[in-house]
């Protein structure tokens, strides 16, 4: 049987890593702020989840309205993050040019 080595598949990967040049530089920051929103949605949809299961387990009404109020949070979350990773709507929230730049 034939071993494979990937320590040396994972060198070749990460190495030949580049970023594009033909990438327009908006598109760029706004995936980055979608990938750093995610830190923010994820925990909120699992506790969501969660609320939501042990609320329906034990049929309680106050569970049930914190589950209800985490949703919409939760939902005001994601649509404020959309909002935000969306180049025209920064420029008309946000003037003021934040990007950076190296010397």
């Amino acid at each position: 049987m034939h071993k494979l080595d990937l320590s040396y598949q994972c060198h070749i990967t990460c190495t030949s890593l580049r970023q594009l040049e033909d990438v327009d530089e908006a598109q760029r920051t706004s995936a980055q702020i979608m990938r750093l929103t995610l830190f923010f949605i994820l925990p909120m949809v699992f506790a969501s989840y969660v609320m939501g299961s042990i609320a329906e387990y034990e049929q309680n009404i106050y569970l049930y309205s914190s589950y209800t109020l985490v949703n919409g949070i939760l939902g005001g979350l994601v649509f404020i993050c959309h909002c935000f990773a969306n180049a025209r709507v920064r420029r008309i929230i946000c003037p003021i040019d934040l990007t950076y730049t190296y010397v």
